[in-house]
């Protein structure tokens, strides 16, 4: 059974959009220090209980020391008034006993505030009458708000927690991700892998996949090598350019070898957008009409697939079925994957409509293209991504001629300021999209960042991004890894990673150096390569290496013992093997002893430290400088005594 562990309290306690009073963000903040104090593993059952208990231990707690002060604040006494709490014969004894309480105070606030949370509303309607210019008014509904001195961390509603906060949302939410969290981390034991390596929406291009998976080294039958996820789009390419067949494109070739992997459940597989609408093309409403128009314009999208498939045959309608079949989402627990945007509250709105797989319920489909439905809205932004209406007055014409007065927003990104900023287009369309200042709050529905980073990295596709040769990520937590491998003559992207939650803060699930596809130029080889012709042209302008057996000896002792930038060296018990570990750069260290000077040698090894063997130089490079000043001050030695 997978368990939610401390690696987890990012996620957990990932920042709130409102908490009500000062109270309730200050019991968030104490539940993240708690449990980052302890090492724990619960399931999400386990853990919202113990969230439970702690709050209602601090209430407790809280109204006890204010019986045992004889003072309680009014809010309390309001509502164990209310609750039939017998407050005043507790005062009364209080005052009367020596500033003591009765026997079992405690065992009786435990016993109120249990029935209190029980209840779970955080109101309740007043019984008392009063009146208001003249007429009594009916009795109202009070929100539950106790003062509560160990939630006091300061401010005007310092110590005062709001419990219907607590009941619509602070706790809802928290048993969200709990959940979702234990959800994710039990779907990954389903696998045997503990590596997964993201694809990009491949488009009929099957000779591209495979170029990837060879370029990675991929074999489908070690268990260890990564778990495949496709983020959608599978489908819907031009099959001709320029009349002539586009031979990247076999849709039966790339749809069989991957449903073939995901029953063997070596992959996972999403829906995309076009696989939403193929399902569309041949699924017919109440009314008899197609859900997705027999239009000229969607035929002409869709007639890549149609053309090759064999539109209503057999074997048509056997993969419209495996569509229907598949995941609109992948939740792994520290991390999400879907086809255009991780959207919360759709995913949310979305999961009654969703078989325990998260595929969608067959009875749901018709609904998911019935604009009237809330599923129409709901699939739109998660497989197309969110939209955002242009000012009144304002439009731009779209790359096919279309006139547009909304834009497909960057839900991703953490910093847009103006209607420019955020749209998702073409670079030669962005100077047509208006210049505008967004509304405050604009984004606030689908970037939760005005509250900190997106907290699970989250892969998408969708998008088409132009080629390039150094993918990066959209934003810390989001990648995508859609960068047009429609396109002729562009490989197809993936993006690997592992699955681990003791991962150092330096190597997140998300790293730019991690993307794959063939062809790809490495760039630590193209450092290093470049280190190298820099350190060959700075020798060659000095005379040729002096060859000196004695010399070379002591060169290579110093750079054992006294460089060591890997920590070999163990002593004179150093196994044999390891005397030879740093030879390579014993020529050049002799060279430049011979015909330079301390600098240049100093520089050299801390060249070589930091960007060949990439290990950080300590104690402001004074192992470097130290070995410098020997090999250089030994040769100098060598030469006034005319030794060679």
């Amino acid at each position: 059974m997978a368990k939610i562990t401390q690696d987890h309290l990012d996620i957990l306690f990932h920042p709130l959009q409102n908490y009500g009073l000062r109270g309730n963000s200050a019991f968030w903040d104490i539940l993240n220090e708690r449990l980052a104090e302890q090492e724990f593993e619960y399931s999400a059952t386990e853990f919202l209980s113990w969230v439970n208990s702690t709050l209602q231990t601090l209430f407790v707690d809280g109204l006890l020391k204010e019986l045992q002060s004889g003072s309680v604040a009014y809010e309390n006494q309001r509502h164990l008034s209310h609750y039939q709490f017998p407050l005043q014969e507790h005062l009364d004894f209080y005052r009367n006993n020596n500033a003591t309480l009765p026997n079992g105070t405690e065992a009786k606030l435990i016993e109120f505030i249990k029935m209190v949370f029980e209840e779970g509303g955080g109101t309740y309607t007043s019984d008392v009458i009063f009146e208001f210019d003249g007429e009594e008014q009916p009795p109202s509904e009070i929100d539950i708000v106790f003062y509560i001195e160990g939630l006091n961390r300061g401010g005007m509603s310092g110590g005062a927690f709001h419990m219907p906060t607590w009941f619509e949302e602070m706790l809802p939410e928290l048993t969200r991700r709990a959940t979702d969290l234990e959800a994710g981390l039990q779907f990954r034991q389903t696998f045997s892998s503990n590596e997964l390596l993201f694809i990009g929406d491949v488009h009929g291009c099957y000779d591209k996949l495979q170029d990837l998976l060879t370029s990675f080294g991929w074999n489908e039958d070690d268990q260890e090598d990564p778990v495949l996820v496709f983020v959608g789009d599978l489908v819907d390419n031009e099959i001709l350019i320029d009349n002539k067949n586009n031979e990247e494109v076999d849709h039966q070739a790339l749809l069989n070898y991957v449903r073939r992997l995901v029953a063997k459940k070596r992959a996972i597989c999403l829906l995309g957008n076009h696989e939403f609408n193929a399902v569309g093309w041949m699924l017919k409403s109440d009314n008899g009409d197609y859900c997705r128009p027999h239009s000229d314009k969607n035929r002409q999208q869709h007639q890549g697939f149609l053309t090759q498939i064999g539109e209503g045959s057999e074997g048509h309608l056997a993969w419209i079925e495996w569509f229907k079949s598949l995941p609109l989402f992948a939740n792994f627990g520290t991390f999400n994957a879907i086809h255009a945007c991780w959207h919360q509250p759709s995913i949310v709105k979305l999961k009654p409509y969703l078989n325990s797989d998260n595929s969608l319920k067959e009875e749901f489909w018709p609904c998911a293209f019935d604009r009237k439905h809330e599923l129409f809205e709901i699939i739109e932004v998660l497989l197309k991504g969110p939209e955002l209406k242009l000012p009144e007055g304002q439009s731009f014409i779209d790359r096919n001629g279309h006139e547009r007065d909304s834009i497909r927003i960057a839900w991703w990104k953490e910093e847009a300021t103006t209607y420019r900023d955020l749209a998702v287009v073409s670079e030669d369309q962005r100077a047509f999209i208006p210049d505008l200042p967004l509304p405050r709050r604009a984004m606030d529905d689908y970037n939760p960042t005005h509250r900190g980073p997106i907290p699970v990295p989250t892969v998408i596709g969708h998008y088409t991004l132009p080629a390039c040769k150094y993918p990066s990520r959209l934003s810390h937590n989001v990648a995508c890894v859609d960068f047009s491998a429609a396109k002729q003559g562009v490989p197809l992207v993936g993006l690997y990673t592992w699955i681990n939650d003791e991962r150092e803060a330096d190597d997140p699930i998300l790293n730019d150096q991690n993307f794959e596809f063939k062809g790809r130029p490495r760039a630590s080889e193209l450092l290093d390569n470049g280190i190298y012709n820099h350190i060959e042209n700075s020798l060659n302008q000095y005379p040729a290496l002096i060859e000196h057996e004695a010399f070379r000896h002591f060169v290579s002792q110093q750079l054992l013992k006294e460089w060591d930038p890997i920590c070999v060296y163990d002593g004179p018990a150093t196994h044999e093997e390891l005397l030879y570990e740093y030879s390579s750069y014993e020529k050049n260290v002799m060279r430049l002893a011979q015909h330079a000077n301390e600098t240049a040698v100093a520089g050299y090894l801390a060249l070589v430290q930091t960007h060949l063997i990439q290990m950080e130089i300590k104690d402001s490079g004074i192992a470097c400088a130290r070995v410098a000043e020997k090999v250089v001050g030994y040769w100098r030695n060598v030469n006034e005594s005319d030794f060679f």
